[in-house]
């Protein structure tokens, strides 16, 4: 103990002594030059005294950092030197380091925030900029067409010797069906896509870049035009609430029948046909929270009658929201031009580069009012601007941020939780150990599923809101899906209609390819798991030990154990390197096995991604979780190690001297969870942040320098050199357009920018006057084009496998790691306002998407809940020492009562629980009430009426007869002889009738039972005697017909 304590204050010393001896901090430095004017300072400190400010402070917090790290090992080791064997760490070292862990994971989650802060720096910064000018283009602006450009197309300005020999290079290879990869690029010219786009009805903007080798092709669609696409494409518009609820309220008359109704009124107090109707809709029993007319959709209908029923947006005075203008422009682009289209789908001129880039504009201002409710430092989750966001970008991008809100919430509650966890801990006497780890995995397994089931409520109810239900019912086909070589045009087996087939087995052979891939891979991440695994025993050897102390390097620096942080730092480029490179790989297996629809494609890349991410980034937690232990004793011996250098390979000894490990698990986790964190939001944040201060910084002395011209005051006496004001331009136009053009060659014919600009300023400052042309100030399109694109499918796919692996990391281990959930949740606080600032500031506007849930990732969520409950149970029964004493059929019982019962407990809540609340349901079936009665026009049935107020009054006949008087007919062939044959009587009540009409019927009877004999042989004897027959038979037959009714009737006298 006294050891420890000396090294704790050892340690103490040195970054106090180093502190006070070092101002590297930059503290005095910088005050002395804050206070010194700026006017005075010379001109190159002047443009980068920021920038070493920050070096100074990046200085300062690696050193603090390093300090700090210096420490905490010092503290977990208790010793100043290099450890000569394997350190066995007692419960004073382990309660000592939980509690300096817990300091560090807090010290993370602040650096987290002051990232967070810089980014809303940024952000602070764009919204106090001047808005900027526009020209109105008063004969496009006008009532009910309030927007200008809404899309962008950058295409590549060639001549015919450039297009010549961009076919001929062979390295570019040849398409899937055989023609030069550039032939594409030739057939759609400047020329002829312009061309296809006014053809379509769209109006056109073309300008040149300010390098001149691209053209800027603007797109824009007036309201007509908008309306008429959108009746063909059967677009799915808002409709305007009091506008339902009126029409519903007055009903549809019929035209043809005075009086009558096709859609009946739905209120109370009018009449039908004399009688009084109450037909209001109304909830009397409080079923839902919505009114019957709200969030109601329908297609549009391209009618004056239907014009006031759709919703008349505030920004641009129609029922077309900025993402419906670009969501039907892109459908009139990629339209045939049979239908009116431009024949020609984005993504393919895109992906074959017959186009730079193609997207759509930002709105500056629908942009700055969504920032200032969206990236800000504190606010609940709840409040993300989700409406908003899918008004902006589209349902998919809303719904990811959605969910990553809710992720928020729940993990900050789980994190709540797992603090109390760690703080029993660290006073308990058993530390990893610790009575309360069970409760808490029992805890999140029930937190898992409530945190599933409330989700998809939740996403439902936004569903049903933003007019997503049954999105994926009307999705259309791949582009890259028809461009296949595979895939053939035929005719449909269901409805004999033209459709696209892709052959099933060949497509079977893929995937099953793609599967040996996956298994493949997975053998390779074991294998490269189990190295890091050699290699963390090859630094805990004392030779290799020592050569790794930092005092090695240097006497002055603290004697600490680097080999966590080596091996954290090197498992964390293992993942990420490895997800990366799997991802590039994973895209191109999915391409080659022909999904038919966007849907399908993005499942199969899920399911790659998953199966592979989750080895890869789990992989060394299991093996030290259940394995380690195991191999420790096979590695140990079969390498002809000792008894004594055998422990290299064991998991750290807890203070009974027993192999636990639950420490090195802990220390693991928290090392890379730690480093994953921390270095993605980094590398989010930090590198866009310095470009964005070099940008400030070279606009500045831009603008002192036009200044400068214009007024012929300058800051030097002599003049700049002509080279460096040339690197200066080129320089700024690099900040703007990101590297996105290439310098062309001034020997092309186009690739040449005018003389005037590529020729060197004369060095003589007198001779510049203000005759000569101002640069050309570059427009929102062209400084859009320089930034990064975020792609419709990926860009989501890759956030959310991010987020899934945080979510796994969150769940499957807390037994070991209580403070992973508040990890989580800070990252995901922080990603929802980074990755909205990214959105809106350094990446272009993304094609909007539809979407009516997250798709294949709540699966994977679902299966990472039930996985997180057998996780843990392992934990708690195997690597944990919480049942030590007790037998292993002991251990396997508990095992199994723990997983079975939360796997029971997650079962029945999910079950009782259901997915879409009842109002949401309630809802959904007024929205397509709504839609049949006002948009597709689906006549009622006719309503039931009582007229008994009406009638009343009439006469109404209620003579009541003694008996029935409905008479007796008896022409149904066979049953004159049937009652001939038994003798009986008709009815029961001719015995008041003489003896002699009962012969008389008697002998009816038998005529007509011989008649009836008659007439089955006269069939065989020709169709004269059938004829003759029959007619003596029906004659006979009618008059027994006769004799009974009057038999009858005198009965019912009598």
């Amino acid at each position: 103990k006294n050891t420890e304590e000396a090294s704790f204050r050892a340690a103490k010393d040195t970054v106090q002594a180093r502190t006070r001896a070092r101002p590297s901090l930059g503290l005095a430095k910088s005050r002395r030059h804050r206070a010194t004017p700026a006017k005075s300072a010379p001109r190159h400190f002047t443009r980068h005294k920021a920038l070493n400010k920050g070096r100074r402070t990046m200085r300062a917090a690696v050193t603090a950092l390093a300090y700090c790290a210096a420490a905490a090992s010092a503290l977990r080791d208790g010793a100043t030197h290099a450890p000569t064997s394997l350190p066995n760490v007692h419960k004073q070292d382990r309660g000592l380091y939980a509690l300096v862990d817990l300091l560090i994971t807090l010290a993370v989650i602040l650096c987290m925030l002051w990232l967070l802060s810089l980014v809303i720096r940024m952000t602070q910064v764009h919204l106090d900029e001047p808005p900027r000018p526009r020209v109105r283009d008063a004969a496009f602006t006008k009532e009910g067409q309030r927007w200008n450009w809404d899309f962008v197309l950058l295409l590549p300005i060639r001549d015919e010797d450039q297009l010549a020999d961009a076919i001929r290079p062979p390295e570019l290879g040849f398409l899937q069906d055989g023609s030069p990869r550039d032939e594409f690029v030739r057939h759609y010219s400047l020329l002829r896509v312009v061309s296809a786009i006014r053809s379509a009805g769209l109006e056109t903007s073309v300008f040149k870049s300010q390098r001149y080798d691209h053209a800027i092709v603007k797109v824009r669609a007036t309201a007509a035009r908008l309306r008429k696409a959108a009746a063909q494409t059967g677009f799915v518009a808002k409709l305007k609430d009091e506008a339902v609820r009126q029409r519903l309220a007055k009903g549809v008359a019929d035209e043809d029948a005075p009086g009558e109704y096709k859609i009946y009124p739905r209120r109370d107090d009018w009449r039908y046909k004399g009688a009084p109707m109450d037909t209001a809709i109304r909830d009397t029993e409080g079923q839902s929270n919505y009114l019957y007319y709200e969030h109601c959709y329908g297609p549009f209908v391209d009618e004056e009658t239907m014009e006031k029923l759709y919703a008349r947006h505030v920004r641009s005075e129609s029922p077309f929201r900025g993402v419906d203008r670009i969501k039907l422009i892109m459908s009139m682009l990629a339209a045939p031009a049979r239908d009116g289209g431009a024949g020609f789908p984005l993504d393919k001129l895109v992906r074959r580069r017959a186009a730079a880039a193609a997207f759509p504009l930002h709105d500056e201002d629908e942009l700055k009012t969504i920032e200032q409710r969206w990236i800000v430092m504190w606010q609940r989750p709840g409040k993300v601007p989700a409406h908003r966001i899918c008004e902006y970008f589209g349902e998919k991008i809303a719904f990811y941020f959605l969910f990553l809100a809710h992720a928020t919430s729940f993990f900050a509650f789980a994190g709540l939780v797992g603090i109390g966890v760690w703080i029993n801990t660290l006073v308990s006497p058993k530390a990893e150990n610790a009575v309360t780890v069970p409760y808490f995995c029992a805890f999140m397994g029930m937190w898992a599923t409530c945190f599933v089931e409330d989700w998809k409520r939740k996403q439902s109810r936004h569903a049903m809101e933003w007019g997503a239900v049954g999105f994926e019912d009307v999705e259309g086909d791949r582009p890259e899906f028809a461009e296949d070589a595979l895939t053939l045009v035929t005719n449909s087996p269901v409805d004999g209609m033209p459709t696209t087939y892709f052959p099933v087995e060949t497509a079977r052979k893929r995937r099953s390819e793609s599967a040996a891939v996956i298994f493949v891979a997975i053998v390779a991440v074991c294998i490269v798991v189990y190295a890091i695994f050699l290699l963390n025993v090859t630094l805990r050897l004392p030779v290799v030990a020592r050569e790794i102390d930092p005092k090695t390097w240097w006497k002055k620096l603290p004697s600490v154990d680097l080999r966590p942080a080596i091996i954290g730092v090197i498992s964390t480029i293992q993942i990420l390197v490895l997800e990366h490179l799997w991802l590039l790989l994973a895209e191109r297996m999915t391409d080659r096995e022909g999904h038919r629809t966007d849907t399908e494609y993005e499942d199969a890349l899920i399911a790659k991604t998953f199966v592979f991410t989750f080895v890869n980034a789990y992989a060394s937690f299991f093996y030290t979780a259940f394995f380690k232990q195991l191999q420790a004793s096979v590695d140990g011996a079969g390498l002809g190690f000792p008894a004594n250098r055998q422990r290299l390979f064991a998991c750290e000894p807890d203070n009974t001297g027993v192999a636990n490990c639950m420490y090195d698990l802990r220390v693991q986790l928290s090392s890379i969870f730690i480093t994953r964190v921390l270095f993605t939001t980094t590398m989010d944040v930090i590198p866009p942040y310095l470009s964005w201060k070099r940008e400030r910084l070279l606009a500045r002395d831009e603008r002192a320098r036009r200044k400068s011209r214009a007024t012929g005051v300058h800051e030097d006496d002599e003049p700049e050199d002509a080279a460096v004001a040339y690197a200066r331009k080129r320089q700024l136009g690099n900040r703007i357009f990101g590297g996105l053009f290439k310098r062309r060659s001034s020997s092309g014919p186009t690739g040449a920018a005018p003389e005037e600009e590529t020729k060197v300023e004369s060095s003589d400052d007198s001779i510049r006057g203000l005759d000569e042309e101002p640069e050309r100030i570059p427009s929102a399109a062209e400084e859009e084009c320089g930034l990064g694109e975020y792609h419709v499918m990926l860009g989501p796919f890759r956030d959310y496998a991010q987020l899934i692996i945080i979510y796994g990391f969150g769940v499957l281990f807390v037994a070991a790691y209580p403070l992973a959930p508040l990890l989580a949740a800070v990252n995901s606080y922080v990603q929802i306002r980074v990755g909205g600032w990214r959105l809106s500031q350094r990446r272009r506007r993304t094609w909007p998407a539809g979407a009516e849930d997250i798709g294949t990732w709540e699966a994977i969520v679902d299966i990472m809940s039930y996985l997180a409950v057998i996780v843990n149970g392992l934990l708690l029964t195997v690597t944990g020492q919480f049942f030590v004493n007790h037998p292993w059929w002991a251990r396997a019982a508990i095992f199994v009562g723990f997983t079975h019962g939360l796997l029971l407990a997650k079962f029945t809540l999910a079950l009782a629980v259901p997915d879409a609340p009842s109002e949401v349901r309630l809802q959904i079936a007024r929205q397509e009430f709504v839609r049949d009665k006002l948009v597709a026009r689906l006549p009622d049935a006719t309503p039931t009426v009582d007229l008994q107020a009406d009638t009343e009054d009439e006469y109404v006949d209620l003579t009541i007869l003694d008996a029935d008087e409905d008479e007796l007919y008896l022409d149904v062939p066979g049953y004159e002889k049937f009652f001939a044959t038994k003798q009986v009587s008709v009815l029961p009540s001719i015995n008041e009738k003489e003896g002699s009409d009962e012969t008389d019927a008697t002998e009816a009877s038998t005529d007509a039972s011989t008649d009836y004999e008659t007439d089955d042989s006269a069939e065989e004897t020709g169709d004269d005697a059938s004829s003759a027959a029959e007619s003596d038979d029906g004659d006979d037959a009618e008059t027994a017909s006769s004799y009974y009714t009057e038999s009858a009737a005198s009965s019912v006298g009598g």
